[in-house]
């Protein structure tokens, strides 16, 4: 999957956003280098056993009974991005 944004505004206007937050997250590239994200491959209910137990230390975290079943490389690259995760619903009988 790829994703991307842009803003788009007056050099004077930049300046008044460039020292507002926005900028600051680890997952915002200003440059034309490329963020590689690894989203690991879980269901919707490891997704939501995880979220209960985020935010957290990481070694709280990935120790955490209710997912000891969760293979702790998914657990990691899942606490990294579990802000930005999409997330998906079936509907049926409309």
């Amino acid at each position: 999957m790829y994703t991307f944004g842009g803003i788009i505004m007056k050099d004077e206007e930049f300046s008044s956003v460039k020292p507002s937050s926005i900028f600051n997250s680890s997952f915002i590239q200003t440059g034309i280098d490329i963020l590689e994200i690894e989203a690991p491959i879980i269901t919707n209910k490891e997704i939501d056993l995880m979220n209960k137990h985020l935010p957290n230390d990481m070694p709280i975290f990935l120790e955490s009974p209710e997912i000891e079943f969760i293979p702790e490389k998914d657990k990691r690259a899942f606490s990294m991005y579990y802000r930005q995760f999409p997330y998906f619903m079936e509907v049926r009988d409309l």
